[in-house]
């Protein structure tokens, strides 16, 4: 199970429509890789806050995924990069891991 980071649950619980929508974006980014023949893909997010930034900097290591942020400010954006055979879906997302964290609900087990 993914042990995320103190910065990731707060943020999440304060902000969840948010983080929920990177984890679709990254899940979709994630599977169009799996599919393609292409052995990289990308994904660029529109300009953003640092905070906001921040969070897809360190949700995409969980993905596997590479980030870079480009541009001056105001426009800085961040790049997520998908690599066939790098890049996965965590086992338990944020947003799944902070609502079991909420109802005090123990996490799932998993086979070794």
């Amino acid at each position: 199970m993914p042990t995320y980071t103190d910065f990731l649950r707060d943020y999440a619980r304060k902000n969840m429509e948010f983080v929920q929508t990177i984890e679709r974006q990254f899940a979709q980014l994630v599977d169009e890789t799996r599919r393609s023949q292409a052995t990289k893909r990308c994904h660029s997010f529109k300009p953003m806050k640092i905070h906001e930034r921040h969070v897809i900097h360190e949700l995409g290591e969980f993905y596997g995924l590479e980030t870079h942020s480009l541009d001056p400010e105001p426009h800085r954006n961040v790049v997520a990069y998908a690599t066939a055979g790098m890049c996965k879906i965590p086992p338990v997302l944020l947003s799944e891991y902070v609502r079991r964290e909420k109802l005090k609900v123990p996490p799932p087990v998993t086979q070794i």
